[in-house]
């Protein structure tokens, strides 16, 4: 299957732009139908908490836009957007969504791990479970950018039978080698495809610098956006994850899921 890694300039709190510039790529890419396409996290805004957004227009306007690009393409694409559910939480939602070749959504996966450090928590509800879905036989694993670092969501995905993980991001220049080393590390600890997409420009006042890249199931960057704009299209074979996990059975020796509840204080 192939893949495109949309390496988007984001501008902040500006949606109409951000997503001309998103229509602009495809166009200029032409992505293969049946491919999958991945934009980096809250693609249409960077990442936000904006009270304007309570109304849900955002995210009702990002779907529609997804669902149309899909459509238009004949592509399955994993978009990111904010939802806000304030007559019951006041918090929003920091969502992955995932559109099919004929436009209907396929799953949505809620952020598990809120950047706390940046005050993330505060405003948005952690999700309670992982999800999966199948894409041309494959099964992917979305994630979203802090998620990166707690290899244990990524054992939860490998026991779930994932073959490819999605991390999108807005992940800061000034961490880069912590991106491209847990991507890498996600990788070879599960055997498994990781796409790692990431936009440029500045976020909240953080800059960041792409890097957007695809790591084989050995650990190998295969693919690298480096700090350009741009659609960075790569070939993903199911098969290759496959056998490396039958050759070198590393997979097979991991504890149950409760033999470290000790150490978690249960």
């Amino acid at each position: 299957m192939k893949i495109y890694l949309c390496q988007l300039e984001i501008k902040e709190n500006r949606p109409g732009e951000n997503r001309s510039a998103v229509a602009e790529l495809m166009a200029a890419s032409s992505p293969a139908a049946g491919s999958l396409v991945i934009l980096p996290e809250m693609f249409s805004t960077g990442f936000t908490a904006d009270p304007r957004l309570t109304d849900n227009r955002l995210y009702k306007e990002d779907a529609v836009f997804l669902s149309g690009l899909s459509q238009q393409y004949r592509v399955n694409i994993l978009g990111s957007s904010i939802s806000c559910t304030p007559s019951l939480t006041k918090k929003y939602k920091n969502l992955s969504l995932l559109f099919s070749v004929d436009g209907k959504p396929v799953t949505e996966y809620t952020k598990i791990y809120p950047f706390s450090y940046g005050g993330e928590h505060k405003k948005f509800t952690a999700g309670q479970k992982p999800v999966t879905a199948e894409i041309s036989g494959l099964t992917v694993f979305p994630t979203l950018c802090y998620d990166l670092r707690f290899p244990e969501l990524y054992r939860a995905g490998a026991a779930l039978g994932a073959e490819l993980f999605t991390v999108q991001a807005n992940w800061p220049a000034g961490r880069e080698e912590h991106w491209l080393t847990l991507l890498q590390a996600r990788a070879i600890e599960n055997q498994c495809w990781v796409a790692g997409v990431n936009c440029i420009g500045t976020v909240s006042k953080t800059e960041c610098r792409g890097r957007s890249v695809l790591v084989s199931p050995y650990g190998r960057i295969t693919n690298d956006g480096r700090d350009q704009a741009g659609m960075f299209s790569s070939d993903i074979k199911k098969e290759i994850a496959v056998k490396w996990r039958q050759k070198f059975p590393a997979l097979k020796d991991r504890k149950k899921a409760d033999f470290y509840s000790r150490a978690y204080g249960k």
